[in-house]
């Protein structure tokens, strides 16, 4: 370990109660970094649910002393990921995670976070594909394709979600005002297939391998002139 990742500030947005520790910091990679290198108190997570934080809390603080094996675990923050500015100093993080944000509204939460990254920073987020996650809603669960379904003990809400394409992405990132952006498709077959993503899979006459399940962006934005 070479600790060029210990000073890094990182904000987690929408972190569940797992966290996303260490499948988003390692899946991102943050071009060779690793759990290891992230000093756990530079990670901040911000959710709208106090109960959520709770959780995320609790698991965070056990993992990382079970993982990493190091001291303090963060900061954790109620608020909604579409007001960044009012929970954060400008240009205070140096990388923003934010696992499947189709929940918020995209344009301003890039807006928010660009303000808040440092001259250079990334910003790193994943959104339901379109094309396969357009059938499980419209064809399995016969929701509009624009909303998503999820339980709390045993009740299904909906919620407006935001569907996506790389190309799309791209756009939205540079339209944020990100000068170096990417997005990619991630296939089906880079996760465990559920029972609805194989269903899903069948009604578009395919198999879930290739099909793209996620699209995961990274934009980056620009140094001071």
């Amino acid at each position: 370990m070479d600790g060029r990742y210990s000073d890094m500030k990182i904000l987690i947005v929408g972190p569940g109660p797992a966290g996303n520790v260490e499948e988003w910091i390692n899946q991102a990679s943050l071009r060779g970094g690793d759990l290891d290198e992230i000093n756990p108190r530079n990670i901040t997570y911000l959710d709208n649910s106090a109960n959520m934080i709770s959780l995320c809390q609790k698991h965070v603080a056990e993992e990382v002393t079970r993982r990493v094996g190091k001291s303090g675990y963060g900061r954790f923050v109620c608020g909604s990921g579409e007001e960044l500015v009012q929970y954060f100093a400008a240009e205070s993080f140096d990388v923003i995670i934010a696992a499947l944000c189709d929940h918020m509204e995209t344009e301003r939460f890039f807006e928010q976070a660009a303000k808040i990254l440092k001259p250079g920073g990334s910003l790193i987020v994943s959104f339901p594909a379109d094309g396969l996650n357009r059938v499980v809603r419209e064809q399995i669960y016969e929701i509009p394709s624009d909303y998503t379904r999820f339980k709390i003990e045993g009740t299904a809400y909906l919620v407006p979600s935001r569907l996506m394409t790389a190309l799309n992405l791209k756009g939205l990132l540079a339209r944020s005002g990100f000068i170096h952006h990417d997005a990619v498709e991630v296939p089906a077959d880079k996760h465990p297939a559920t029972k609805t993503v194989v269903h899903a899979a069948a009604l578009m006459g395919c198999t879930p391998q290739g099909t793209p399940l996620v699209v995961v962006g990274v934009g980056q934005k620009g140094h001071r002139a």
